[in-house]
């Protein structure tokens, strides 16, 4: 809680938090064991959708729904799908990375 400024509940008023990124909670985002866990679990929604019949258009949106609760805008699709196809990157990885990028943008640690 301290990494993303969010006040101690028993101690602070809860409009004291800054709402500034640091390199703390990047760093943190980046290399968390946890998160990476959650990413790559065979039970979890990015395998579901990385095995799923999907077009990587509505792979892109569900997670664009589910991490930031809005459709991603037509520059953000674009970009976000261009992961599917390139030539390093499977469908699992592709998913991942999306959902990755997602979950450390400002977007998502400062609204979620």
């Amino acid at each position: 809680m301290d990494a993303f400024g969010r006040p101690n509940p028993s101690t602070d008023c809860p409009c004291e938090r800054d709402l500034h990124s640091s390199v703390v909670q990047s760093l943190h985002m980046m290399n968390s064991q946890a998160l990476q866990s959650k990413l790559t679990s065979a039970e979890g929604r990015v395998k579901r959708l990385a095995d799923s019949k999907g077009t990587p258009d509505e792979v892109v949106t569900e997670l664009y729904l589910a991490a930031l609760s809005r459709f991603p805008d037509p520059d953000e699709l674009q970009t976000a799908t261009r992961l599917f196809d390139a030539k390093d990157s499977t469908r699992q990885t592709a998913t991942e990375d999306v959902l990755w990028a997602l979950l450390n943008s400002p977007e998502f640690v400062f609204n979620h």
